[in-house]
């Protein structure tokens, strides 16, 4: 290899260290200003609204201000604990869904069925549809059978109570009500 050829490989391992650690740079200041405007977004701009009792504002720009309330809210099943963790322990997810019944919401939660085959099981599949439509008693089907509320249904569901000044207990169903504002700016 020639002189040149080295000196020109060293040159652009340089650059590419030097580009590598511009992005890693930049990528830690986009890290910073996503963590600002967020605490601006969901603390500052709709706390400092709520105080003076505003749900939308518009400003001297024409831009309009907007604090909405969004709902966090677990999927909730009366399945068995996750090996990571992401679930809230069965028993949490038992006494929203015991909560959910008691206070006659129990319809929320739809029964799901599952059966798990091999890929090369269509023909059992089949039979299965059939069984399961027949409704026999007595067959000796392995079947994974679980309540469930979706997230999204539990969230719905929590808007609709407190919009309706009903009172739930948000900590039981896990839900939490968090606030953010959107800013529409003015068409120029």
């Amino acid at each position: 290899m020639e002189n040149d050829q080295l000196t020109s490989v060293a040159k652009l391992a340089a650059e590419q260290i030097a580009a590598e650690e511009k992005v890693a740079k930049l990528e830690s200041e986009l890290k910073a200003a996503k963590a600002a405007l967020a605490h601006i977004q969901t603390n500052l701009l709709p706390s400092t609204m709520m105080t003076l009792g505003l749900l939308d504002y518009t400003l001297l720009d024409g831009s309009k201000v907007a604090v909405r309330e969004h709902f966090r809210c677990p999927q909730l099943d009366d399945g068995p604990d996750d090996e990571k963790g992401e679930k809230r322990p069965l028993s949490e997810r038992l006494e929203a869904l015991g909560w959910l019944e008691g206070a006659g919401h129990g319809d929320l939660a739809k029964r799901v069925v599952t059966v798990t085959l091999g890929a090369d099981a269509s023909e059992l599949a089949q039979e299965l549809i059939t069984l399961l439509r027949s409704h026999r008693a007595g067959n000796k089907l392995l079947i994974d059978q679980r309540r469930t509320v979706p997230w999204n249904r539990l969230a719905a569901f929590a808007r609709e109570q407190l919009g309706q000044g009903e009172d739930i207990p948000l900590d039981v169903l896990g839900v939490s009500v968090q606030r953010s504002s959107k800013i529409t700016q003015a068409k120029e």
